[in-house]
This record gives C-alpha cells, structure tokens and sequence, in this order.
C-alpha cells in the first residue's frame, strides 16, 4: 500500500463465484432457469479472459454453486467463497435478501440477474448488491404514462393476490396518490386459476359483473394465461364495444411470438378457444420489458449459451431459452469492468463497496443488444414496450402480414434526466388499432 493505492500485479487471476438454480431439491431433476442460464456464465468468462479491453492483464477463474433456490445453500457458498479470497459472486438468481445482507456485512460484492425482491434496492442495508436484473416495479411508471396519455384518471384494479403482485400494487398506490389517479373498485383473486382446470372457479366473470356499471379503465395486476381468462370474461359480458379497456402487464420476461400472448400453445395446453381469446385481447393494452433484438450477434451468442450448459460442469439440455441468460451475461461483465476500475483507482480489489461504485450509474449495451442502465441504488433499467391485438406488419409463425396478433405500438424510455417517455420509434410506429375503430 503506497499513498492510498493497492498495487497489483499483472497476470493475477481473480476467483468469482456462480449461484444458479439448476436443480429441484426435491426430486433432483432440473428446473427452473438454471437450464440453460447458467450457460452463459462461462461464455462471459470466456469473453473477460480474451478480451484485454474489459479486465486488462488480469483473468477471471470460477466455481459454482447449484443453489437449488435454497437460502441455507446460498449463505454457505457466499461465506465460503469469501473467506477463500474470492472476490466477487454472480447471483443468487432466485430470492436474495439474506444472501444479499451477508455479502454487505462482509463487504463482499454480489450482481445479480434473477432476484425481484424489492428490499435490496436499500444501500444502506445491501451496499454491495448489484442487479442487472429491473425490479419488477419499475413497470408502474409506464402504466402511469399510458393512464396520463389517455386522459384516464379512473381506474379498477383487479390484482393477483401474491406478494410480486402485491408490491407493483403497492408502488402504484403511491403514484396513484402523485398523479391525481381514481382507484374506484379495488378487486384482489386467489392464485391457482387455470382455464383449462375446471376445479377451480374462475374468478373474473362475478368480479366483472360487481364493477362494470361503474368501471370503463381496468388495470390488470396478473399472469398472462390470467389476463387472457379475465378479458374472455370481459368479453362474454359486452365489453368490447370499445367503451373499455383492460391494461395488463407482463413481468416474467419470456420472449413470445405475436400469437401466444392470446395462445394457450406456449403452456402446452392446445388451442382451446384461441380464437375466442383473440377476439377478447383487442380490448387489451400489454405494458412489456422490451425483448432482446433477434440480431445476428444474439442469435450467435444464443447458441453459444446452449453449447456451453450442455458441456461440463453443468451438463443440461440447452433447452427454451430465457431472457434471464443475458441479465446473466451481463453481470458478469459488468462485475469485471467494476473490478478493473477498482484496479485502476488503486483501491483493493475485496473492496467490495468499492467495486458496486464503479458499476451504480452505468450505461451499457446488453448482450440482448438493448441499452441498459444501472441506477443509483443498484438497480437495472431497460425499456419497456406497449403492445396491442393488431394486424401484422410482416410474417410471423407462417402467418401472413394482415393477420391479428399482438405487436409493440411504441416503447417507454428513460431520459438522462431519469424520467420516463413514450415514444413511437423504428422499432415501433403502428397505431393502436381499438375495438370497433373506438379510438
């Protein structure tokens, strides 16, 4: 140590640790998204060690931890690896408050790409936790936007009763009460409806029934397959005349074609009544995180990512791919260019509040080839998109341009002013296209 500065060696290599969810600790098969997640770990590595750009004349080696989503599993390799002298740990992937409340008691730096919880956003109690990762209730911004775009100012919310749910809600009571935002009926449901399981009672037709009288703007707080049974109800009771509408929103980041918004064919349950569902779906705006572009460089690195969790140490399928691969991939590297600005400023590399400062407030391309962010309090943004039931612009799925299906009507971007605008863009300018040319 010389006037503040940590020197460093060249050619040091640097440990870091992986938690993923890969099996069941249960049945020991693999679930979750570790399958094929986890795929793009060594990938990241791979790019770190060969391009002296990101870590310069240092390389990264790695270890890894199958957390099986397992809390008591997390807290020991997180304790492990750092009194090992690894330096950082890429994870959990699944919850991440206790892990994440160690890793900031023993200033030990953890980014990750899976957790929603909304308690680590605070720095004074989680000071070395990253998430490329964007809350799920930074989506309520954009419903704001779209509510203030159409002059609505009333509203029932119909809200699937679990806690992700539960805090969006939250969050946007807040706003609510900051934009003059009327919440007239206030509709909670129990989790466990499913179209196609005739023991449980489908919930929305009697919610509809109490509401509609008084209602013509619906927020919907739940799960696709969900949004799709409540606008089917919608529907049966007359409310596609273009009087109402429904917004829904997505947060489970699955990449959809333009038909399986409305299609039961993603869930494997047939077509029972898609067309039916189709018609219900053109009441319906979809507020969405944007989907990676399908760009060659993505495309490539797709497959990348599934060669490599079907090679050692992980050994799995490489099967439907997940979003959440390049919030993966994008920890990494973030992590590794946090750690050569720590190098650079002199400052010890197991610093691990040192580290996290030189990720917070960063802008980077994503491997999804999306601009991304990290804001002050560790959190990820992206973009988000308006999707609408409309007519194709160009061929999907072997159908042809004309044919209904829900596509991007314009994205919600956030300024360098930290404010959030909706915008049609290349990407997205095709009018909203209302029930009955109601708009």
């Amino acid at each position: 140590l010389v006037a503040g500065y940590v020197w460093v060696a060249l050619g040091t290599e640097y440990k870091i640790g992986l938690l993923v969810p890969l099996t069941d600790p249960q049945n020991g098969n693999a679930s979750g998204i570790g399958d094929p997640v986890a795929g793009a770990f060594p990938v990241a590595v791979d790019d770190i060690n060969m391009n002296p750009a990101i870590l310069p004349g240092h390389t990264i080696s790695w270890e890894w931890v199958d957390s099986k989503c397992d809390i008591n599993t997390g807290l020991t390799a997180v304790s492990d690896w750092w009194k090992r002298g690894f330096v950082g740990v890429i994870g959990p992937g699944c919850s991440c408050d206790y892990e994440a409340r160690l890793a900031g008691s023993i200033n030990f730096p953890m980014f990750d790409y899976g957790c929603d919880e909304g308690a680590v956003s605070n720095k004074l109690l989680y000071p070395t936790y990253v998430r490329t990762l964007p809350p799920s209730t930074r989506i309520v911004d954009s419903v704001i936007i779209t509510l203030q775009m159409f002059d609505w100012d009333q509203v029932t919310v119909v809200y699937r009763n679990h806690s992700v749910w539960n805090n969006i809600y939250y969050a946007m009571r807040e706003e609510f009460e900051v934009n003059k935002i009327t919440v007239q009926h206030e509709e909670a449901f129990q989790t466990g409806f499913a179209p196609n399981n005739d023991s449980i009672t489908n919930p929305f037709p009697e919610i509809i029934t109490r509401t509609k009288e008084t209602t013509r703007i619906y927020l919907f707080l739940g799960e696709m397959i969900e949004v799709r049974s409540f606008a089917m109800a919608a529907l049966d009771q007359g409310l596609n005349n273009g009087d109402y509408a429904i917004i829904a929103m997505a947060i489970d980041h699955k990449i959809r074609n333009t038909q399986n918004w409305h299609s039961l064919d993603y869930l494997h349950m047939g077509t029972y009544l898609d067309e039916k569902a189709a018609k219900a779906m053109e009441s319906v705006l979809i507020i969405a995180p944007k989907a990676p572009k399908f760009t060659l460089v993505y495309k490539s690195w797709n497959v990348k990512v599934r060669n490599s969790v079907k090679a050692a140490p992980f050994f799995q399928t490489g099967r439907e791919f997940h979003t959440f691969a390049a919030f993966l991939y994008d920890a990494t590297i973030l992590f590794a260019k946090a750690l050569a600005a720590t190098l650079a400023a002199g400052e010890s590399p197991f610093d691990g509040e040192a580290i996290v400062s030189h990720a917070m407030g960063t802008q980077y391309q994503s491997i999804s080839m999306l601009q991304n962010e990290i804001d002050d309090s560790g959190d990820g943004i992206s973009r988000y998109i308006l999707m609408d039931m409309n007519e194709l612009q160009e061929s999907d799925q072997g159908l042809t341009a004309g044919y209904p299906g829900v596509i991007g009507v314009g994205e919600f971007i956030r300024n360098s002013n930290g404010q959030w605008t909706f915008n049609r863009t290349d990407d997205y300018d095709v009018p909203i296209k209302w029930p009955n040319d109601a708009g």
